[in-house]
C-alpha cells in the first residue's frame, strides 16, 4: 500500500512539475486533455494516449468588436490585435437583407465585448484574418450560428474542422427542417452565391 501511494504522489508531482520546468504557459496556448482541463464536449471524440497527446491550441483572446455576422475583432493574449473569421462556415453578407443584420446580431449577442474567448486557428485567409473555431466556456459559437439558422455550412472549407464537421453538418440540417433564421426563405441565396453577383 505504502508503495502504491509512494508512486501515486511521485507521477502525479511529475506531471505538475515537467509542464513548468519545460516553459509550458497556459496562458498562450492550451495543449492538454480536453476531457481533464476543459470538458470542451465536441473533442471528446479525440481520445488522448500516452503516444499521442491531444494538441488543441487553443489561443486565449478578448473579443473587442462584431464586425459581420461571422468576422470579430480581437487581441490576444501576447496584445496581437487580430479580425478572425469563423471557420467552416458563411454568414449572409450585411447587404443581404434583413439576413446579414441578423446574423450579426445573433453573433453580437453570443459573443459580448470584452469577453474571453479560445480560439482554434486553422488558417490565416487572404486578408490576412486568421480563420478560426471561437470556443466561449463551453459554447461553440459557430456551431450555435448554424444551429440558430443565422449562418450556414461552408462544405468547401468543412474539412478546416474534422473534430467538429459532423456537428455542423446535423446543426445545419436540423435549422433547414425547422425553417428558422436563414432557412425561413422559400429560396435562399447563398452568401457565396451573393457575392458572385
Amino acid at each position: 500500500m505504502h508503495f502504491s501511494l509512494t508512486v501515486l504522489l511521485t507521477l502525479t508531482l511529475s506531471a505538475i512539475a515537467l509542464p513548468a520546468l519545460a516553459g509550458f504557459d497556459w496562458d498562450n496556448v492550451i495543449d492538454v486533455y480536453p476531457n481533464v482541463r476543459w470538458g470542451i464536449s465536441e473533442l471528446r471524440d479525440e481520445r488522448p494516449s500516452p503516444s499521442r497527446p491531444v494538441r488543441l491550441n487553443l489561443i486565449k483572446a478578448n473579443v473587442t468588436g462584431i464586425v459581420d455576422g461571422d468576422t470579430i475583432e480581437a487581441t490576444t493574449v501576447q496584445q496581437e490585435d487580430i479580425v478572425v473569421q469563423l471557420a467552416c462556415l458563411d454568414a449572409p453578407e450585411m447587404s443581404q437583407e434583413p439576413w446579414g443584420q441578423r446574423a450579426k446580431e445573433r453573433l453580437a449577442a453570443l459573443l459580448t465585448v470584452g469577453e474571453r474567448v479560445f480560439l482554434r486557428i486553422v488558417d490565416t485567409d487572404g486578408a490576412g484574418r486568421k480563420v478560426a473555431e471561437i470556443y466561449r466556456g463551453y459554447h461553440h459559437i459557430g456551431i450555435k450560428m448554424v444551429d440558430s439558422g443565422h449562418a450556414v455550412v461552408y462544405t468547401e472549407y468543412l474539412d478546416s474542422c474534422p473534430i467538429t464537421r459532423d456537428r455542423y453538418v446535423q446543426a445545419e440540417v436540423e435549422a433547414k427542417q425547422k425553417r428558422i433564421g436563414f432557412w425561413s426563405q422559400d429560396n435562399p441565396v447563398m452568401p457565396w452565391d451573393y457575392r458572385q453577383q
